[in-house]
C-alpha cells in the first residue's frame, strides 16, 4: 500500500487477483520498505465458523468490527483469568499475569501479551505498579506522550519504538522498521 504509485518504488507483476512485488522479503527491507508477515491462525477460522453458526442457528449476525472492546463483563472475565480457549491467554503464565494486572481497558489486555514474553517481561512489576497508581507515570515529552500513555509510560511494543523514531528522527515507517529490526537482532 502506498500513497504514491508503487511502480516508482518496486517492480510489480500482475498476480491472479492483485498486483504483487517481484522483490523478495530481503529486497523489500533493503529498499527501505515495510515488510509485513500475516500469520494464519486456526482461531480466526474458528471465529468465522462461530459467526456463521450463530447466524444460521439464531438469526444473529455478529459484526466483529462493532464488538465493544471495553465491555465490562468481558474485562472482568479476563481479570479473573477465565480465558480458556482464548489464543495467547490460556496458558498459566498469561492467566496469572491477567489476575495481577486486572485489566480495566482493552489496552491492558493487549499489554499482557507483550508482558508475557521475554524482554518486555522485565517491565511487568513497573507496569503493574503504574497501573494501580503505586509508581509515578512519567510521560517524558508531550511529543510522544500519546504513544506511551496507553502503556503507562513504558515502551512495551516494537511499534512504539517505530512511532517514536518517526516523531524524533522523522523516519518513514520503512526506515523505522529497519531501526526496530536492528535493535532486536541477537548479539
Amino acid at each position: 500500500m502506498s500513497d504514491d504509485n508503487l511502480t516508482e518504488h518496486i517492480p510489480l507483476k500482475a498476480g491472479e487477483d492483485m498486483m504483487i512485488t517481484q522483490y523478495d522479503a530481503s529486497a523489500v527491507e533493503a529498499n527501505g520498505l515495510l515488510k509485513m508477515d500475516f500469520l494464519g491462525l486456526r482461531n480466526l477460522t474458528f471465529v468465522q465458523r462461530m459467526q456463521e453458526k450463530v447466524a444460521k442457528d439464531y438469526g444473529v449476525n455478529i459484526d466483529i468490527k462493532s464488538i465493544n472492546l471495553e465491555d465490562e463483563k468481558t474485562l472482568a472475565l479476563f481479570a479473573a483469568g477465565r480465558t480458556k480457549g482464548i489464543f495467547q491467554f490460556e496458558q498459566a503464565g498469561a492467566i496469572n499475569l491477567l489476575k495481577r494486572i486486572k485489566p480495566r481497558k482493552f489496552e491492558d489486555i493487549v499489554a499482557t501479551t507483550s508482558l508475557n514474553r521475554p524482554g518486555a517481561s522485565d517491565y511487568t512489576e513497573n507496569f503493574i505498579k503504574r497501573r494501580f497508581g503505586k509508581e509515578t507515570v512519567d510521560l517524558i515529552d508531550p511529543l510522544v506522550a500519546h504513544i506511551l500513555e496507553p502503556t503507562y509510560g513504558i515502551m512495551l511494543y516494537q511499534e512504539q519504538v517505530m512511532q517514536i523514531a518517526q516523531v524524533y528522527a522523522g523516519f518513514t515507517l520503512g526506515k523505522a522498521d529497519l531501526l526496530r529490526r536492528a535493535m532486536s537482532k541477537k548479539k
